[in-house]
């Protein structure tokens, strides 16, 4: 934007404006503040719910699968680790059931 021989002697900074699509998502966010603002809260609410049950879930699920892995330790006759060996053990209910 190009100033005018007066805005140069005065030394005055033009004026800044918001383009208008700027504007028109301003005035959409404070005419409907109150809905906005009902929809994003329970939607924040049940998204940390949710990944709270997930977490959990998985966490249930490493532990029911830690349960089927097995550690076989052989010793020679003066206690000491010779050989080490790790299974799982898996059942027609699944590992670890």
């Amino acid at each position: 934007m190009a100033l005018s021989k007066v805005q140069q002697q005065m030394k005055v900074r033009p004026r800044f404006t918001f383009p208008e699509s700027i504007k028109t998502v301003g005035h959409f966010i404070r005419h409907y503040f109150k809905e906005i603002t009902v929809a994003l809260v329970p939607a924040i609410v049940t998204a940390a719910a949710i990944d709270a049950y997930r977490r959990g879930v998985e966490r249930d699920r490493m532990l029911a699968n830690l349960r089927a892995v097995a550690t076989l330790e052989a010793f020679d006759n003066k206690d000491r680790a010779i050989e080490r060996g790790s299974g799982v053990f898996i059942t027609s209910g699944g590992s670890g059931y």
